[in-house]
C-alpha cells in the first residue's frame, strides 16, 4: 500500500510574501488589520482605582519605543497573527528593581519577529525558553524540538516568563499554529503555491465574528495578562465597538 506524504507546511517566509506580493491577499490581510485597530479601547477602573488606570492607559499607548503608537504597535502584532499565526511579545525589564508598571518587572512591550522565534520545549514535552535565531526557524513539530536548528546562530534567549506568545489556532502536534491566510493555501501539482487559487479560498475579510473573536483572544491572551500581572485586579481592558 502507498501513502501520499502530507504537504510542507508554508515557511513563515512564503506565507509574508503572499501578503506582499498578491493584490488580493494583501488587500484581506489590510481589511484585518484595520477592523481590529480602528476599534475603540478603554481600561475600565474600579471605584478608587482612577489614578491607577490613567497609569495603565500611558503604558498602553506608547508600549513599545519601536513604534509611535499603540495603534501601530497593534497593527504590526494583527498582521503577524492573521498571516503567520504567530506574535511574540517581549516582557521588557525596567532598569531598576518594581520600575514597571505598577512597580512590576514589566516596562514595555517589545515586538519580536515571530519568523526568528522558536518556543523551546524539551524532551518531556515543557516550555523552557524562547530562541531568537539571526535565521527564519523552521516549522517543526514537537518530536523534532530537542536540539536546536543546524547552522543556526542564537541571537538572544528569554526565559518563558518573559514572553507571549500568541497564537490564535494552536496544533497539537507544533508549537506553531495555522493561520486564516495558510488555512487557504491551494498547491499545484508541482507542490508551489498558487497564489490566485489561495486568494479565492479566503473567508470573508470583513467577518464581524472573525472581528469579536479576535478582540476577544487579545483581551484575555494579551491585555488582561499584563494587567493581571502587574495590578491588584482592579483594571479591566475594554473594546468600544
Amino acid at each position: 500500500m502507498t501513502t501520499t506524504a502530507a504537504p510542507a507546511r508554508a515557511s513563515f517566509s512564503e506565507l509574508r510574501h503572499l501578503t506582499l506580493t498578491h493584490p488580493a491577499i494583501h488587500a484581506w490581510v489590510e481589511l484585518r488589520r484595520q477592523l481590529i485597530c480602528w476599534q475603540d479601547w478603554d481600561i475600565i477602573p474600579a471605584t478608587g482605582a482612577a489614578q491607577a488606570s490613567s497609569e495603565a492607559i500611558r503604558f498602553f499607548r506608547h508600549p513599545d519605543p519601536d513604534w509611535r503608537t499603540l495603534r501601530d504597535w497593534l497593527g504590526t502584532l494583527t498582521v503577524d497573527l492573521v498571516t503567520l499565526d504567530a506574535a511574540v511579545v517581549v516582557l521588557v525589564k525596567p532598569h531598576g528593581a518594581g520600575g514597571g508598571l505598577f512597580g512590576s518587572d514589566i516596562q514595555g512591550l517589545r515586538l519580536a519577529d515571530p519568523a526568528i522565534t522558536e518556543p523551546a520545549i524539551d524532551s518531556y514535552g515543557v516550555l523552557k525558553e524562547y530562541v531568537l535565531y539571526t535565521g527564519e526557524v523552521p516549522r517543526r513539530d514537537f518530536t523534532a524540538m530537542f536540539g536546536e536548528p543546524l547552522s543556526m546562530n542564537v541571537l538572544a534567549r528569554y526565559p518563558a516568563d518573559r514572553c507571549l506568545y500568541l497564537s490564535m489556532n494552536p496544533r497539537r502536534e507544533s508549537p506553531f499554529g495555522m493561520s486564516p491566510l495558510e488555512k487557504a493555501i491551494e498547491r499545484r501539482e508541482d507542490g508551489t503555491i498558487d497564489a490566485d487559487a489561495t486568494a479565492e479560498n479566503l473567508p470573508e475579510a470583513d467577518d464581524p465574528a472573525w472581528a469579536r473573536d479576535t478582540q476577544a483572544f487579545l483581551k484575555a491572551a494579551l491585555f488582561d495578562a499584563i494587567l493581571g500581572r502587574c495590578s491588584d485586579g482592579s483594571l479591566a481592558w475594554k473594546w468600544e465597538t
